[in-house]
């Protein structure tokens, strides 16, 4: 069931971020050619770009992380056994928690001081804000899954290694 839940986040999330980029490129390039067509671009089209492109980070950060596609280097987990793997990506995400949820705290303070509002759109700045908080909230769900599943291979492992398998 995890499984299927990861793929079919991970389907949705690829989704909305296709859809983001997009609207994205679509905001940059009517940008461009009505600054070298009529020498005065849309007021809203960089500060839109902007928005998505925080929105895209986060949201990015958590596909990456359900599909563990983060930059890394592999070569110390790669000398070890099995159960040292293990227990080297647990302490890893251990770390990621505990840094996301620095994240998450300071966002979600971040997101209770700016009462600003977008000059170009009009939008609270919180919206853009809570991409902060929102983004690590939800990638601190995927990554203590992941520790969870680390915690039941180490254990595994041990137990297959005890029984002589």
């Amino acid at each position: 069931m995890w499984q299927r839940l990861k793929c079919s986040s991970v389907f949705i999330l690829n989704g909305v971020m296709i859809l983001a980029l997009s609207m994205l490129a679509l905001s940059v390039f009517t940008q461009v050619v009505m600054r070298y067509l009529f020498t005065s671009p849309p007021f809203w089209t960089e500060e839109l770009a902007r928005f998505l492109l925080i929105w895209l980070t986060f949201i990015g950060v958590i596909a990456v992380q359900i599909s563990h596609d983060q930059i890394g280097i592999n070569w110390i987990s790669e000398m070890l056994p099995p159960t040292g793997k293990h227990i080297l990506q647990a302490i890893n995400n251990f770390i990621v928690l505990l840094i996301l949820i620095a994240i998450a705290w300071s966002g979600y303070s971040i997101v209770q001081i700016g009462t600003q509002v977008s000059p170009a759109l009009g939008i609270s700045m919180q919206i853009v804000y809570a991409a902060l908080p929102i983004g690590a909230v939800i990638t601190l769900i995927v990554v203590a899954g992941q520790l969870i599943e680390e915690i039941v291979a180490i254990f595994s492992v041990a137990e297959e290694v005890g029984n002589g398998d």
